[in-house]
């Protein structure tokens, strides 16, 4: 009986408490508060008198929105929905708390965001956050509202940005600073809160300011959703905004969707944001490449970004590039003028394993862009390639360019020795060696100083299959390599006298102009090298008469022209025995009538001599007794 009679006076005792409180609910708003604690004590009847106190706490929320000084009116919300806690409440009574809470925050918006730290560390203050960011997001003026909510903790930022879509629209069109902590907030919170920040937040980054909120949003996100994102861009700011694209750019590379996203830009309209962000999506690989060089002609990108890319590759990524076949032919016609056009190819001809069919109008394009030894190097790395071939009608005027501007970067033993090797057409090595001869001063002074290797490279094809304004430009070649290396010259005079006294041809007599005279003057030596005894077969203490009597002997079986064997007599100093060696031969005189018909053509001081020598042998009609007689 005592238990039941302590809890009768109980019971009694706290229903005249709550009817105290009850009465005072409309000018003490705390009363509510005193009503839910009795609720709580009976856990029976809990949710049945909470429902019977919706009204009152509706009314008691409205009175402290209105009444209370804001930051002690948030304060009180937030315990009454704290004490509340897990009870199912009316819909009326969560409308009601939301409205008055949001007439709250529109009322006083500054006090509303430095309530939210508060708020968010204990209970109930979740609940408020959607009347407040819809009461934040009405609230006028906004830009301080927005400056205020960038002084917030980054991640309570990002639950009050995430409590009212107007509000995110709202502070994404304010510069205020919001963007850097609120994407900080993205990065540390749950992946719930990432979920539901992405699903809200895109549509409203479309200026600058909002890079690091996109950034953060696409943090592993997939090739679809970057996707997604640039179309996005692409049709709410025509990819115009830089550090958005910058974004972009750095997602479609780690998620793979290069391709697609650049394949969405470069639809995009003309502007440096948008050019730069499909450079930047375009590397130095082969693909790439085949890319830009597909676009439309009328793009005036096309020419930039193909200088630009292959301007960035290694010379390892500018071989695999360009060595492909038909690449080059493809690119050239791209490019333009301008120095870095001309840069970029001449780094193409340098690195680059071309064909010769490539190579030489490349660098023919190239070298009148190009100064100094570099272009000078070019010349000669295509001149190696072009003299060995027969590549139109242009090869003589384009190899006479390339022997021009090779300069003192021209190694003319190469030269010989690819232009007349035994593998190239006589045509072609005659057009060569004519060429060599026409070469400019210092071009041709490197060919001067090797006559050695001009006579080996000529008897090399073993016949003098030569034409015979080759075999006169050889000539020239290795009479005027006397002046810069004599010795050599000897030399190579010996060795090709006695290749030459065994061809009949035309071509052999312009060389023997050329030999012969340097070989009779070292015979006329008191002693002579061991490399001309090979020479002459010398059966004679006069070893000069057997050089004449060969000579005349060989030119009459043969087709050699006589005005080259007057030349050669004429340059040797002897040429009245020399010539009249001839006359006295059967057939020497009509030899002798040809050289009288072609004296015009041998240059002074020379004429002179074979005019008088000729005058001589004319004179002298007495045969010769014995052929070594004269």
């Amino acid at each position: 009986m005592a238990g039941d009679e302590q809890g009768s006076q109980e019971t009694l005792r706290l229903s005249l408490l709550w009817e105290e409180l009850a009465g005072k609910i409309d000018t003490e708003p705390h009363a509510a508060l005193g009503l839910l604690d009795i609720a709580n004590t009976r856990p029976a009847r809990r949710a049945e008198l909470v429902e019977r106190l919706t009204p009152a706490l509706a009314a008691a929320a409205n009175s402290a929105a209105s009444r209370m000084p804001p930051a002690d009116a948030w304060r009180f919300l937030q315990v009454l929905i704290g004490k509340l806690g897990q009870t199912r409440w009316q819909l009326s009574l969560a409308r009601s708390v939301r409205s008055t809470t949001t007439a709250l925050a529109t009322r006083t918006p500054l006090d509303a965001v430095a309530a939210v730290p508060v708020l968010l560390r204990e209970s109930g203050g979740d609940f408020l956050l959607g009347g407040l960011a819809n009461g934040l997001a009405r609230a006028k003026p906004f830009h301080p509202i927005a400056e205020a909510l960038a002084g917030l903790p980054p991640l309570d930022l990002l639950k009050v940005m995430l409590g009212a879509q107007d509000l995110a629209a709202a502070a994404f069109r304010e510069d205020a600073g919001l963007e850097s902590p609120l994407a900080t907030g993205i990065e540390h919170a749950r992946t719930g809160e990432r979920a539901e920040a992405f699903r809200r937040f895109p549509r409203h980054l479309l200026a600058d300011r909002h890079a690091e909120v996109l950034h953060a949003l696409l943090v592993d996100a997939s090739a679809d959703i970057v996707v997604a994102e640039t179309r996005r861009l692409a049709g709410g700011n025509a990819l115009q905004q830089a550090a958005l694209n910058d974004v972009v750019v750095e997602a479609a590379r780690l998620s793979g969707a290069v391709r697609a996203v650049r394949d969405i830009a470069v639809s995009a309209p003309h502007s440096a944001p948008a050019n730069r962000m499909l450079r930047d999506l375009l590397e130095p690989t082969p693909g790439d490449v085949d890319w830009i060089v597909s676009l439309p002609v009328s793009d005036p990108r096309k020419s930039a970004f193909l200088v630009d890319v292959l301007s960035s590759a290694s010379q390892e990524q500018l071989r695999s590039i360009v060595a492909r076949t038909g690449v080059l032919a493809r690119i050239v016609p791209i490019l333009g003028t301008i120095p870095s056009d001309t840069e970029l190819l001449a780094r193409i001809a340098e690195t680059v394993p071309l064909a010769a069919e490539e190579l030489i109008p490349l660098v023919a394009q190239l070298l009148p862009s190009l100064t100094g030894k570099r272009g000078s190097a070019l010349a000669a790395r295509a001149l190696d390639k072009a003299l060995s071939r027969d590549f139109g009608a242009d090869r003589d005027k384009t190899i006479a360019a390339l022997l021009d501007r090779s300069g003192r970067e021209l190694y003319a033993a190469d030269a010989f020795r690819t232009g007349l090797a035994t593998g190239v057409p006589a045509a072609l090595a005659s057009h060569n060696l004519v060429l060599f001869d026409s070469s400019a001063p210092e071009t041709r002074g490197a060919f001067l100083r090797i006559p050695e290797v001009l006579a080996e490279t000529i008897m090399a094809r073993r016949v003098l299959d030569l034409s015979y304004q080759a075999a006169e430009a050889a000539g020239r070649i290795l009479w005027d390599s006397a002046k810069v290396n004599n010795r050599g010259y000897i030399r190579a005079s010996a060795a090709l006298l006695r290749f030459v006294m065994h061809e009949r041809g035309m071509s052999a007599s312009p060389i023997v102009a050329a030999v012969f005279p340097s070989v009779y003057r070292e015979l006329q030596q008191d002693s002579i090298p061991d490399f001309l005894s090979i020479v002459f077969l010398f059966m004679d203490w006069d070893r000069c008469k057997i050089a004449r009597r060969d000579l005349a002997e060989t030119l009459l079986s043969s087709k050699w022209r006589p005005r080259d064997i007057a030349l050669a007599a004429a340059r040797a100093g002897d040429p009245e025995r020399i010539l009249r060696n001839v006359a006295r031969r059967p057939g020497g005189q009509a030899a002798i009538a040809s050289m009288e018909k072609e004296l015009g053509s041998i240059a002074d001081p020379w004429r002179a001599q074979v005019r008088k020598a000729i005058k001589d042998a004319k004179g002298d009609g007495l045969p010769a007794k014995l052929p070594f007689d004269i």
